[in-house]
């Protein structure tokens, strides 16, 4: 079981919410159930007795190197560690988040060795050249594995995500991206004045994900699906 705890409120927090936290992210202090499950199950289930029957598609962590993006709460990664990786960094671009993710990690027994926490920010692949150009950043660390859960919410979210996830990936590795089914809804005028609702037929965010991964020239596979609320699971490599 893993165990975990949200961030304590800090002077002067109330329940209201204004113009300015809407501005800031904070999606990372939130358990979403159906992606972060999917994904969990899904490396947890993986056992090394497995190892000679196992599918392409299954990864076994244990020894590998492994990076989680978008780690808000740290479940994953924790979950990841929990089975064996040598090495886990837990990853968010809000700091409350990293800080949320850091204590829940030390709450679970794990030694700093084994997980560490800090901030990451997506970037696309022509933002992250140029900040990779200066002398003063750091070396980028490849992994093995590189994880995600439920992070694509907007269409304008894919390409940095997808960028940075690649980036890191080591040759030969997996990034394990899972995400929580959603379709558009809103509301249009008829003719007649009415105001009537309208359904995307498709989850718009999860198709342009697609595309933009066929573009990069990437593979995806769905290994593991879950109907109530509806969410997959994507093995992506490069081909």
């Amino acid at each position: 079981m893993v165990r975990e705890s949200l961030p304590p409120p800090t002077e002067g927090d109330t329940e209201a919410t204004s113009t300015a936290d809407l501005a800031q992210d904070t999606t990372g202090l939130d358990l979403w159930g159906a992606a972060t499950r999917i994904l969990c199950d899904y490396l947890w289930d993986a056992s090394p007795s497995q190892s000679q029957s196992q599918s392409p598609l299954e990864v076994h962590v244990a020894g590998l190197r492994v990076l989680e993006i978008g780690c808000g709460l740290g479940a994953c990664g924790i979950v990841a560690s929990l089975k064996g990786a040598s090495a886990v960094r837990l990853t968010d671009g809000e700091a409350v988040a990293v800080s949320a993710a850091a204590r829940n990690v030390a709450i679970n027994g794990i030694r700093p060795e084994l997980a560490s926490c800090g901030i990451l920010r997506w970037c696309r692949d022509q933002d992250c050249d140029a900040e990779e150009g200066n002398l003063t950043a750091p070396p980028r660390e490849l992994y093995d594995v590189v994880m995600g859960s439920d992070l694509a919410f907007a269409t304008c979210m894919v390409e940095p995500l997808i960028d940075t996830a690649m980036r890191h990936l080591a040759p030969g590795g997996v990034f394990l991206l899972s995400h929580e089914v959603r379709k558009s809804v809103s509301l249009v005028r008829t003719g007649s004045g009415e105001t009537q609702v309208v359904v995307d037929p498709t989850d718009t965010v999860l198709d342009y994900l697609l595309d933009y991964c066929a573009k990069k020239g990437l593979h995806t596979s769905t290994v593991r699906q879950s109907n109530t609320p509806p969410a997959l699971l994507l093995y992506i490599t490069r081909q």
